[in-house]
């Protein structure tokens, strides 16, 4: 992703380069914490991770070598058939640069690439899958759409404070290499818009995990758009001063996860207490109560779903199936 921005300045020791690589990494970290249980931590929900890297590695492709074929139409090939937003990304890039001029992709692949993108965005339509979960509540109506996308947009942005915060730090350590960063923030600015307008047709489509790509996006887009405004308004900071703010962000970010991490061993170690027990009376056919779990509402690095004070709660019947009692509360 440094890459992606423009690499580093060569006045940049080895030291001052892996602190700036770890506040990037952290930052982002930060910036995912609302769904980072889910996108992160969570096997399945890890797909949004994986889509992101694959829609940056084709984007920085694209970018910097736009005329190697076989390695893009790969690329944008699994990134259409990762979801219907990321094949829009793609196809809008392609689409978005033909005004901006940032990628010289010759006429030939234009044509290939967009023929990849649009036949992977067809094949993600048609599955019957999409269909099936939405059980019939597509809902195109313009005002609908509207609403929806406008709503979607409010609560991604609510989700990103870091990812806004952090790119102007950014843009004074490392300075673009381009000579247009404008046309820059243009494009992922765009590109953020567009990836949330497939969920605008279904109402509460998009959850917290589906705005990592979005996030990054909007990150990119951010970054540029400051250091056009830092170059266009003359603003200045020593080299110093740069990376004193980076060391405290970087110090920061480390006590968050340090007590995230504290945080998580204890409910933990609680869980496992819990587990213990439930092993202790397996086969029994009385009534257990349980011990609620206390955990910190600021704990994001694992969700917790409590059991409840009814015994035929679904999440009871599954715990109590599996350590082999009879019924399970916790009041």
């Amino acid at each position: 992703m440094v890459s992606l921005l423009g690499g580093y300045s060569s006045e940049f020791n080895k030291t001052e380069k892996f602190l700036i690589t770890c506040l990037l990494l952290f930052g982002l970290w930060m910036g995912f914490v609302y769904h980072i249980s889910t996108s992160i931590y969570w096997a399945t929900g890890s797909f949004y991770t994986y889509a992101n890297l694959v829609c940056i590695l084709s984007l920085y492709f694209l970018i910097k070598r736009p005329n190697s074929l076989a390695l893009n139409s790969i690329l944008l090939l699994v990134l259409g058939l990762s979801g219907v937003n990321l094949a829009l990304i793609g196809i809008s890039f392609l689409l978005i640069n033909l005004k901006l001029g940032i990628s010289k992709i010759s006429w030939r692949n234009f044509w290939i690439y967009l023929l990849v993108s649009s036949v992977a965005l067809g094949v993600v339509i048609i599955a019957p899958g999409n269909f099936e979960r939405a059980q019939g509540e597509f809902d195109f109506s313009p005002y609908s759409i509207l609403s929806n996308y406008l709503s979607i947009w409010v609560v991604f942005n609510s989700l990103s404070r870091w990812i806004i915060l952090l790119p102007l730090v950014f843009a004074f350590l490392v300075k673009p290499t381009t000579a247009n960063p404008i046309k820059y923030a243009i494009l992922f600015f765009g590109l953020s818009l567009i990836y949330i307008l497939p969920f605008s047709a279904l109402e509460n489509a998009a959850s917290a995990r589906t705005s990592m790509t979005f996030q990054t996006m909007h990150w990119l887009g951010i970054y540029f758009l400051s250091s056009y405004l830092i170059d266009h308004f003359d603003i200045r900071l020593s080299k110093e001063a740069c990376l004193f703010l980076a060391l405290v962000i970087f110090g920061y970010f480390n006590y968050v996860i340090s007590r995230q991490i504290i945080l998580g061993m204890d409910i933990k170690k609680q869980l496992l207490a819990r587990y213990e027990f439930l092993e202790s009376k397996r086969g029994s056919s009385e009534l257990i109560t349980l011990k609620p779990v206390e955990f910190d509402l600021s704990t994001y690095i694992n969700r917790m779903y409590e059991l409840t004070e009814d015994p035929e709660f679904h999440a009871n019947l599954s715990t109590a199936k599996y350590f082999g009692v009879s019924k399970i509360v916790v009041p």
